[in-house]
């Protein structure tokens, strides 16, 4: 059966009818759908497998240092328990804003929902969680390796989700996680780096002071810094939708850094000024390095 000019293209191939067109123009949406959401998953799965570590680290040193007294700071234990409660929660205020940007440069519905089991596991965790403080309080003696293991417990689950994750998603689009690891680091990025570096570094001196009325005075005005900053069009949110693994990877060592020194500062004689200034510079120094020295690269 011969076929008419009409239904030849300039190059001799013929066209396909409207319909085909249309189903074959469908195809390629889907196609291409499923790997921006194969892309998502390999760049989450990547930056997921610290977040058990981040929370293990975070849970860990909050009942190390709320399960035994705190007075030796050199002011009482309620005004100690206020300062060391708002130093822990600002890292993982700011992890948390963080990872709202990445997530929401890779996927807008990524939303968690609580159900079944999973429900189930967080309430454990919390119950948990909430357990040794409040044995703590009420007098009975909480050895350090328990809080270690409470700590371990409670991440246990998030670690597994992780890891079956990660399976899922096994090795694909490694292609697209590396251009991105290679992306150019913009200049605003650089500084809003450094800035987080120098937040992490001025709150954990803050615990060094003395006087109790300034170092909650510094504390409220790092609260409010921070509600600021994640309300920016250019604070922590775009900060963690431009950042790479090497970056993430910054952060993280700042962040356990930074609760290493509140254990120090807490659970041991080393509480002078100068412990508190290189605690400072040790806490800042990964992710300011990150940033300075991350070459921009096409």
């Amino acid at each position: 059966m011969d076929s008419s000019p009409a239904d030849d293209g300039l190059d001799g191939w013929p066209h396909p009818d409207p319909k085909t067109a249309a189903r074959m123009l469908e195809e390629a949406k889907r196609v291409d759908a499923r790997t921006q959401e194969l892309v998502a998953q390999n760049l989450q799965s990547a930056r997921s497998k610290w977040k058990p570590a981040v929370f293990f680290t975070y849970i860990a040193t909050f009942l190390l240092v709320f399960t035994g007294p705190l007075g030796h700071l050199g002011i009482s234990d309620a005004y100690a328990g206020r300062l060391c409660a708002t130093l822990l929660i600002l890292p993982m205020l700011m992890y948390t804003l963080l990872i709202q940007g990445a997530n929401h440069r890779e996927s807008a519905s990524a939303v968690i929902v609580l159900k079944g089991r999973k429900l189930v596991s967080v309430l454990f965790a919390v119950l948990l969680f909430a357990a040794l403080p409040t044995a703590s309080m009420l007098g009975i003696a909480i050895p350090w390796w328990m809080c270690l293991v409470t700590a371990a417990l409670i991440v246990l689950p998030m670690a597994a989700s992780t890891l079956a994750g990660r399976r899922r998603t096994g090795n694909q689009v490694q292609q697209s996680r590396r251009a991105w690891n290679l992306a150019p680091l913009n200049l605003r990025t650089r500084l809003g780096t450094l800035a987080a570096a120098l937040y992490l570094g001025i709150a954990i001196f803050s615990l060094y002071f003395s006087w109790f009325a300034l170092a909650q005075f510094v504390m409220s005005m790092l609260m409010l810094a921070l509600v600021i900053l994640g309300a920016s069009s250019r604070g922590l949110v775009k900060l963690g939708a431009h950042w790479r693994d090497q970056e993430w990877f910054a952060f993280g060592l700042s962040f356990f850094l930074y609760q290493l020194s509140m254990l120090v500062a807490i659970r041991t004689t080393w509480d002078s000024p100068v412990v508190g200034v290189v605690s400072a510079i040790v806490v800042a120094l990964p992710m300011a390095l990150g940033a300075l020295l991350s070459k921009q690269r096409s």
